[in-house]
């Protein structure tokens, strides 16, 4: 029991200190302006609307060629959800047939969120990945297909497991998404089943934070100077 409530403390302080960092950044970065519009550098194309019908990840590749958000947006490779990841065959086939048709409706459903912003005249690259970011836990749990992240996380968790702990795919600045988002997920999962998860999932990706220790070093440096520079014009 205590081992798993020091678990618990060590994710919700190691997740603190990212949110912070990623504040911080966002704040001085040239994302501090994807709160304004943008305007399309590309028509709206026939091409991109049958992959988005089609739930093919190439749409992710579409949007950013009509609007570029870059960084400041959300891509096919946002660390919950991984678009491409997922539909690798050496995860993709880790799945059980129930699992596969989870992460083809989750895909779908976010792609049909993306799609809505597609087709707009203008966006603002904040609200596109605030929305989206929102709604990962929407499709996990609600999709077309009525298959929610509760029907297949447990007996799936080990495919689960071997999408989060790829070594492409755990960035050190994208470990504490996971934590909390799929902790967060996981929580709306009634039963022991629901608290196991999360417990497994702290386990075995909270020691992967320590990876994250050199950039927050380097994103608290970067801060400082920041502040030296303002202080010493």
């Amino acid at each position: 029991m205590y081992a798993k409530v020091a678990v618990t403390i060590i994710f919700f302080v190691a997740v603190s200190e990212a949110f912070v960092v990623d504040f911080v950044r966002d704040l001085f970065s040239s994302c501090s302006d994807a709160k304004n519009n943008i305007s399309p550098v590309q028509d709206v194309s026939q091409t991109c609307l049958q992959q988005a019908a089609a739930g093919s990840c190439g749409f992710y590749d579409c949007f950013e060629q009509r609007f570029p958000c870059g960084n400041c947006g959300f891509n096919k490779h946002y660390s919950t959800y991984d678009c491409e990841k997922f539909y690798l065959p050496v995860y993709y086939n880790q799945f059980n047939d129930l699992g596969k048709r989870w992460i083809n409706a989750t895909g779908d459903c976010l792609i049909n969120t993306l799609k809505q912003f597609y087709t707009q005249d203008t966006v603002r690259c904040r609200m596109v990945k605030t929305t989206m970011m929102d709604h990962v836990s929407t499709c996990y749990l609600h999709n077309s297909a009525n298959i929610s992240f509760c029907d297949i996380f447990w007996d799936n968790k080990d495919a689960l497991m071997g999408v989060y702990e790829a070594d492409s795919f755990l960035q050190p600045t994208e470990i504490h998404r996971i934590l909390f988002e799929v902790g967060q997920i996981g929580a709306r999962c009634a039963g022991d089943r629901g608290s196991e998860f999360r417990t497994m999932l702290t386990e075995r990706l909270t020691p992967l934070l320590s990876q994250a220790g050199s950039h927050l070093q380097e994103a608290g440096q970067r801060v400082r100077n920041w502040f030296s520079g303002i202080f010493t014009k």
